[in-house]
């Protein structure tokens, strides 16, 4: 199931799907997702946008609780954070072993071909692009988005989920941390003063998101993991201007370059703590020379809020699951859970549960 509008029809069948019309963009789509996400609410489909066509859609909420997890990680017999945690305890790294069995398969025909343009064609401003935050320093068309990159060295291919703050027709800002591999591959084609060939999936199943937070080892490439999740090779188109893998059940995906030394302001933007961690600042931009959409595309949104927010309660499981693990290996006896705590941006409030034999265990 890679597709997003089959994940939706599950999702309603479930009753877990609302469509929202006749909200603005600006604050309105921002504040009505942070809302539901408070109250671990159903899948928010908002539509009619105001002063965009009707049909150009934001999808927000997708994965806050354990039952559109589990069914976005193919597991829809699991309904409770438990069962997710015992469950991704046995396989989350059987998928990274798995991944080499698992590489993209290119196809030549998907729905994201139903609509192309190129160059001056192009005109990013028909998609809605929210303000999700009060203070936020522009619309960010790009928050539940991957970021598709290749490693000029080894031609590894690398997807995440990074921020994309919109300015004109053609021309996005790209806010990737720099320990990120996004990043990395990026800054290894500047080196060699050329611009990095970069491609973006706006609209895709949630499980693309939920791979993009696994932490995926750099050797590996995401698609592989992916593929190992689902027990079957992605689907993928390659792009014509990059050559980059992009999902062919993507429902808008951008194609272009990122110029060494070419940068633009960005942000502030409200972070996954709740609050604004910086301000204004310079970052790289993305070229966009190439736009595939379907008819009547949906945009993945992900903005991060207060927590819980829509991707505090994947990052909760992961990083509960990675450190019980890691507690293990260390040889700590009689751990009996860990939790990494929404409330806290995830990082920063962990409960641990252990069978205390001395003290100072």
């Amino acid at each position: 199931m890679e597709d997003l509008r089959v994940w939706l029809q599950t999702v309603d069948r479930m009753g877990q799907l609302k469509t929202v019309r006749g909200a603005s963009a600006d604050l309105e789509i921002g504040v009505i997702s942070e809302i539901n996400a408070q109250r671990r609410g159903p899948a928010l489909v908002f539509d009619e946008i105001q002063g965009h066509r009707k049909g150009y859609r934001i999808l927000t909420g997708s994965i806050l609780n354990a039952q559109r997890l589990a069914l976005t990680l193919g597991w829809e017999e699991i309904k409770t954070d438990q069962e997710l945690v015992g469950r991704l305890e046995r396989d989350m790294h059987a998928f990274e072993r798995g991944a080499a069995e698992y590489e993209p398969q290119v196809v030549s025909q998907a729905a994201v071909l139903q609509h192309c343009y190129r160059g001056e064609e192009i005109n990013l401003l028909e998609f809605p692009a929210p303000k999700w935050h009060e203070h936020d320093g522009g619309k960010y068309l790009g928050t539940g988005c991957i970021v598709i990159t290749r490693d000029p060295d080894s031609g590894r291919v690398n997807f995440g989920s990074y921020r994309l703050m919109l300015h004109d027709r053609q021309t996005v800002t790209l806010h990737i941390s720099p320990a990120h591999h996004g990043a990395i591959n990026i800054k290894k084609y500047h080196e060699r003063g050329e611009a990095a060939p970069v491609a973006v999936s706006l609209g895709h199943h949630p499980l693309y998101l939920v791979v993009s937070g696994m932490g995926i080892p750099y050797h590996i490439s995401e698609y592989n993991c992916l593929g190992a999740v689902r027990a079957k090779a992605a689907a993928v188109i390659q792009g014509e201007i990059t050559g980059l893998p992009i999902p062919a059940g993507s429902e808008i995906a951008l194609e272009g370059v990122c110029p060494a030394q070419e940068y633009r302001d960005e942000g502030p933007f409200g972070e996954y703590t709740g609050y604004y961690a910086s301000g204004r600042g310079k970052e790289p931009i993305l070229k966009v020379q190439t736009l595939y959409h379907r008819d009547d595309p949906i945009n993945l949104g992900a903005a991060p809020n207060r927590p819980p927010h829509d991707y505090s309660y994947v990052l909760s499981l992961m990083k509960s699951v990675t450190v019980k693990e890691s507690l293990a290996k260390d040889g700590i006896p009689d751990v009996k859970g860990v939790w990494y705590h929404e409330a806290a941006g995830v990082n920063f409030f962990v409960v641990v549960s252990i069978r205390q034999r001395y003290p100072g265990h």
